[in-house]
């Protein structure tokens, strides 16, 4: 009886150490949950009545008595993608016309429909495995094949693999793995462990580099599409770089004007900054005493003023916040967007 009842405790911990194990290798890999499994916290649509929590899978479901005129998107509500690697495990059930979709470094429009770069799912053997532009410029590269855009738009595409052979591994009735990988102007798709699908867009007036999450439930006739085990990994940054601010001690109230929004003028600023841009000299404003400081980004005037901080220190603060480094900050202070210098 012992030598049983210790055989069962090793079972025992053998099985939660490999729990353990797995769980810190997934955590090492660098690979977050964005999905709980149970809500839909951190998602949303402007149709919310297309989806919900089945098993454990967000599931978008169109039905003859609540049917999709128009396509209908979840959107991942927590950041923005710009260089990542996403998995997920999806299954998609109804006609053969049965369509659906992942988003990726998207937009979202004004009627809230998602536009951009969408690793492609359908049920017909027609798109899964591909990536397409939604609302933009249409196929980019079919499932097998590998297009490169040039800096004019020209493509050139060339075979990866057998677009057959990719999709009868595909499995139509049950769950498939789909990895999404970004690293600057190069997207890869791959289906169950194999490559489907490879672009490198190197047309900077159309491509995008970062954008929004986000899964598409197609219109059309009846159907279901389900995501489950969505895990994201954030990559180190390839053709950009990132701006990250680290608030020091505040120098005004929570709420006050200089405070809350100072920093939100900041971070409007900081969005449409696409290039480095050394600041000009600085220089003070007499009629107020109040110290400014200037740079100019793409033509646009950009002035910056300070709370007690004199326009000398804040000329390399502005050079820093330009070259996307990280800053510690104990000021508050205002950056806005001028037509003209003041």
């Amino acid at each position: 009886m012992r030598t049983i009842y210790s055989q069962l405790v090793g079972l025992v911990l053998i099985g939660l150490v490999g729990l353990v194990t797995g769980a810190a290798a997934a955590e090492e890999a660098g690979f977050k949950a964005i999905f709980d499994g149970r809500t839909l916290n951190g998602w949303k649509a402007v149709e919310m009545g297309y989806w919900s929590v089945d098993d454990g899978a967000i599931t978008g479901r169109s039905t003859r008595q609540h049917p999709v005129k128009s396509n209908q998107f979840l959107v991942w509500q927590l950041g923005e993608l710009d260089d990542f690697e996403l998995k997920l495990k999806y299954r998609i059930s109804g006609t053969p016309s049965a369509n659906s979709g992942v988003q990726v470094r998207s937009r979202v429009d004004k009627d809230g429909h998602v536009a951009g770069y969408q690793a492609d799912i359908d049920r017909g053997d027609q798109w899964a495995g591909a990536l397409y532009d939604e609302r933009g410029r249409g196929m980019l590269a079919e499932c097998g094949k590998k297009t490169v855009i040039g800096s004019d738009g020209k493509r050139t595409s060339m075979s990866i693999g057998d677009s057959d052979a990719l999709k009868a591994n595909i499995n139509k009735d049950g769950w498939n793995d789909y990895h999404i990988i970004a690293r600057g102007s190069r997207i890869v798709l791959k289906i169950n462990g194999k490559v489907t699908a490879e672009v490198i867009d190197n047309d900077k007036k159309d491509r995008d580099l970062s954008g929004v999450l986000a899964l598409q439930l197609h219109a059309g006739p009846p159907m279901q599409i389900q995501f489950k085990d969505i895990h994201l990994r954030r990559l180190k940054m390839h053709e950009k770089k990132k701006v990250v601010l680290v608030a020091g001690p505040r120098s005004h109230g929570y709420g006050a004007h200089e405070h809350n929004a100072g920093w939100l003028l900041l971070a409007k600023l900081l969005a449409q900054l696409q290039c480095q841009c050394p600041p000009v000299k600085p220089k003070p404003r007499p009629p107020s005493g109040r110290s400014y400081a200037h740079a100019t980004c793409s033509g646009i005037p950009i002035r910056a003023r300070t709370c007690g901080l004199p326009p000398w220190a804040l000329s390399p603060l502005l050079r820093v916040l330009s070259g996307g480094m990280a800053v510690r900050m104990g000021v508050t202070f205002f950056i806005s967007l001028t037509k003209r210098m003041w």
